[in-house]
């Protein structure tokens, strides 16, 4: 977040004449757009280190929802294997509209049950992190800190430069398929 001496600067700059205010206004007018721009090159910059980091990516399907509508309420980023058949995916989903209250973890068709029981949201609770589960999500939990939302100037620069978002995403969503891969292939092949 700009200090109050930042926004004081930027706020003398475009009041300074007829001209910095005109492209002051025309900035924030864009700021969406510019936003929009930031975060579906970082999703793309995210799919493209996934395709190399993946064991057998070519197993691997990738869907992201947030390139037609970044901002976008219950849509997400997933990854899953083409044997799961939609069934479980892997990525990070928006709660709120706006790019806001973002969540990572295991989802999974509501009709099915939590695979071996639960067990497997043990496992990764202990392999990883302690999460949730609901009818929704085998397993999950709420990104935190800055990266929860990502409207604020923090993050969209980070997105910006890519390398610090995309490993802050790829890392669990490696360490969740390395987990869970094994266990779900197994539960689609008795389905």
């Amino acid at each position: 977040m700009a200090s109050e001496e930042e926004i004081k600067m930027i706020v003398d700059y475009a009041l300074k004449d007829d001209t910095n205010l005109e492209v002051a206004v025309k900035i924030a007018s864009a700021f969406d757009d510019i936003s929009k721009r930031i975060i579906i090159d970082f999703l793309y910059a995210l799919e493209n280190i996934l395709k190399q980091s993946l064991d057998d990516h070519d197993q691997w399907i990738i869907t992201n929802e947030l390139k037609n509508d970044v901002f976008a309420k219950d849509k997400g980023f997933y990854i899953e294997k083409r044997a799961w058949k939609g069934n479980y995916q892997i990525g990070i989903q928006s709660l709120q509209y706006g790019a806001r209250k973002f969540i990572i973890g295991l989802g999974k068709d509501k009709m099915l049950s939590p695979i071996e029981g639960g067990n497997l949201k043990k496992q990764i609770d202990e392999q990883y992190r302690p999460g949730l589960a609901d009818e929704w999500w085998e397993w999950y939990r709420n990104v935190e800190g800055d990266y929860e939302t990502w409207d604020n100037e923090k993050v969209l620069i980070d997105m910006y430069r890519k390398e610090k978002a995309v490993n802050y995403f790829k890392e669990p969503i490696i360490t969740i398929a390395r987990i869970a891969s094994p266990v779900i292939d197994k539960a689609v092949k008795s389905m």
